[in-house]
């Protein structure tokens, strides 16, 4: 269980994942697939492109830290992740 001191700093990166979100994930994704090339056969690089897999991952990450106390609102959004990151093995 995350302490309420915890659930404040997550809640308070809210603003900053609104607007910055997919240029932090964006960024991630250059440097996970400079240090790990290896990982590029597992992503769709049509998706890549596009910025799609990239919003994706913002999306998710700025609803987990909105709904940070109450996770169970973004229980159908994690179930459909996990089911496609489960596909892929």
């Amino acid at each position: 269980m995350l302490s309420n001191e915890s659930i404040a700093i997550i809640k308070s990166t809210v603003p900053v994942l609104e607007v910055h979100g997919t240029a932090i994930t964006t960024r991630f994704y250059q440097l996970l697939f400079l240090n790990h090339p290896e990982l590029l056969n597992i992503f769709n690089h049509a998706n890549q492109k596009k910025g799609k897999q990239q919003a994706a991952l913002a999306n998710a990450v700025y609803a987990a830290a909105l709904h940070i106390d109450h996770l169970e609102n973004i229980l159908p959004a994690v179930r459909q992740i996990s089911h496609k990151h489960r596909s892929l093995g």
